[in-house]
């Protein structure tokens, strides 16, 4: 067993293994980390190989539970069957719910689903609900720890602000009765604000003053950024507000979405397609490759602009300037507009047309 600073444990299989089954050396393992790190929990997270040897993590979990101090929640991997990380983190977060129990209600708070970022506390979210007077009881999975998960149930309402965290919330109304609100990422202006509306709704409370100035400040970033993006040709792949959202968000900012490349869509992608049709823009639609398989594309398409993961130095040798998709995720509102505003204008900024 090898571990990494970050706490992650890595179980290396030997090819008999694969063969003759690793059971008795998961519990060595598990024994031993319980053991020398004391965790309060412990995810047993499955990948392909194991789980087609058939190893049964949930037998295992029950047989080791009266045996350690941590709690231990399984992720399964269901073999080869996922075709996207988000698989994965939909897993994860759902199995906490194996760290919650039946807690007195709590009137006028939230829990945040689906921050991931550091800094999730002092996001423009969390900061415009405690100013309205509601609890943020934990951001999760960001910034939130065993204890403060055990008390998720006693929230009011759930604001599930990426789909990975859906499983979560639904999971949580089905056994605790704690409904939930998908607001989801949004980019464009107005989708923030309609975001903001339907928190007012649910919650009961006046919340689009208390950004006001954060509205106007992305208004003006946008605005600035117009001169740079105007005319421009952009290639979105994973980018905040999923990849049509950010693909109509450049739009309004007067670049002309050539091409979308994706793994998956949300039903917020599904919205932003309606309007980037009815506005007029038709991209090309594929599955995101690796960077150099796209150069060919993105040559024969002009594209000035990439925004998402990708080879920075193959796109420099293109002349195409690169808006990386995390920065905003640390962020979320008119404050992750604003950023991403911001980020479009210095890639484009100084480049010929």
């Amino acid at each position: 067993m090898a571990a990494a600073p970050s706490g992650l444990l890595f179980l290396c299989m030997e090819p008999d293994d694969a063969v003759f089954g690793i059971d008795s050396k998961i519990v060595e393992a598990v024994l031993e980390a319980d053991r020398r790190f004391q965790p309060d929990a412990l995810f047993l997270v499955s990948t392909c190989v194991p789980e087609m040897a058939g190893t049964d993590l949930d037998a295992l979990a029950a047989e080791l539970a009266p045996r350690v101090r941590a709690r231990l929640l399984v992720v399964r991997t269901d073999g080869f069957s996922a075709r996207h990380q988000q698989q994965g983190l939909r897993r994860v977060l759902a199995s906490l719910v194996g760290l919650m129990g039946p807690v007195p209600p709590e009137p006028r708070s939230v829990n945040v689903l689906g921050l991931r970022a550091e800094g999730a506390r002092h996001t423009e979210l969390v900061r415009a609900l405690e100013d309205a007077g509601v609890r943020v009881l934990s951001t999760v999975p960001a910034a939130t720890t065993v204890e403060a998960l055990a008390r998720c149930p006693s929230a009011a309402l759930n604001v599930v602000v990426e789909d990975y965290a859906l499983d979560l919330a639904r999971e949580m109304e089905a056994r605790f009765g704690v409904p939930y609100v998908e607001v989801g990422f949004p980019l464009a202006p107005d989708r923030v604000d309609e975001a903001y509306a339907q928190l007012e709704d649910a919650l009961g409370v006046a919340l689009r003053p208390l950004v006001a100035v954060a509205r106007e400040a992305a208004g003006q970033a946008m605005a600035r950024s117009r001169a740079a993006a105007q005319g421009r040709r952009a290639a979105v792949a994973a980018f905040a507000g999923g990849p049509l959202g950010a693909a109509r968000f450049l739009a309004e900012l007067g670049a002309e979405p050539a091409v979308v490349l994706a793994s998956r869509f949300s039903r917020q992608d599904a919205r932003e397609r309606v309007v980037l049709l009815a506005s007029g823009h038709d991209p090309l639609v594929g599955r995101t490759q690796g960077t150099g398989q796209m150069v060919p594309l993105l040559r024969s398409l002009g594209v000035d602009l990439y925004a998402g993961h990708g080879d920075r130095y193959a796109l420099a040798r293109l002349g195409i300037g690169q808006v990386h998709p995390d920065p905003p995720r640390a962020r979320w509102g008119y404050e992750a507009t604003r950023w991403a505003a911001e980020m479009v204008g210095a890639a484009m900024g100084g480049k010929p047309r």
